[in-house]
């Protein structure tokens, strides 16, 4: 659940660059190629204001991981969380899943 809040988190930022700049990339997929996971995530580190897209640098949402997944695994449902991210870790998840 974490993990996918945090994917989200990341797609969305890019998905901003595609709508601010859409003469800068042909197509989402452009996007992904030039700019990859890690890369992207570099340039956020950095800080966008930096980068050559500083003009969404106050639009984005910071997507800390660990604070994401803070979020999403509070009260009682902690278990289920921690439980659902252990069992997508192992090999084959739906053997474990049973």
């Amino acid at each position: 659940m974490g993990h996918n809040n945090y994917m989200k988190c990341v797609e969305k930022n890019r998905d901003l660059i595609y709508k601010v700049y859409p003469n800068k990339y042909e197509s989402m997929e452009k996007l992904r190629e030039e700019i990859p996971f890690e890369k992207f995530k570099a340039l956020e580190e950095e800080g966008l204001e930096l980068s050559a897209f500083a003009d969404i640098a106050n639009m984005t949402q910071e997507c800390d991981f660990n604070k994401i997944l803070s979020q999403a695994a509070e009260g009682t449902g902690l278990a289920f969380v921690v439980f659902t991210e252990a069992i997508v870790q192992f090999p084959f998840p739906p053997l474990w899943a049973v």
